[in-house]
């Protein structure tokens, strides 16, 4: 008798299983198999959150391939997992220009992702283009050499808002006075005022 190995056949629950219990290959031959056509499209962005969990680079290729760009809330892992930020890193540095940066608030949210997995390209980038301005401040947050973009920021970007959120930042950042003394150097003045005083 020719039974069906239940795991190959290709059904969204079984897709489910295979990507909960990391089966990459299996997720791999239902991805060729036109599986996403079969999620509600309700519940795919769940499902792609879901594939890029398991942290696998031609896995996330072959996604690509299917959908053509990348969403920045697809990218909202557990970033405390260290796979999990490093894969995002990965993830943002080969698809920099393939990720859907159209709505500034995905770009103030991929901008604080950045800062937390630490990709300075793609800060650099959202630098480039202007956006996520009120996020800049964020680079603090992170080591003194992803700190050091700050030089990137064009002059007269920063209001005294952002100056502020920056000096606010930095005291309360792990160095605290290498920050505020890059600060001064970069000539924000530790007197600044926002637009409250």
């Amino acid at each position: 008798e020719n039974k069906k190995n239940p795991e190959l056949e290709i059904t969204v629950e079984n897709f489910m299983n295979d990507l909960k219990y990391y089966r990459r290959e299996n997720v791999r031959v239902m991805l060729r198999n036109g599986i996403l056509e079969k999620i509600d499209e309700a519940d795919k962005i769940s499902v792609y959150k879901s594939i890029f969990a398991l942290c696998d680079k031609k896995i996330a290729e072959q996604l690509f391939k299917l959908i053509g760009q990348f969403s920045v809330e697809m990218l909202e892992l557990d970033l405390k997992n260290r796979n999990h930020r490093e894969f995002v890193s990965f993830l943002m540095t080969k698809y920099l220009r393939k990720i859907d940066t159209k709505e500034e608030a995905d770009c103030q949210r991929l901008f604080e992702i950045a800062c937390i997995v630490e990709n300075k390209p793609m800060l650099q980038y959202l630098i480039q283009q202007g956006r996520a301005v009120s996020k800049y401040p964020k680079l603090v947050t992170g080591s003194l050499e992803l700190f050091a973009l700050i030089d990137k920021i064009p002059g007269g970007v920063m209001d005294s808002d952002c100056k502020v959120a920056f000096l606010v930042e930095a005291a309360l950042s792990d160095h605290s006075i290498k920050a505020i003394d890059l600060l001064v150097e970069k000539g924000v003045d530790l007197a600044e005022k926002n637009s409250e005083g």
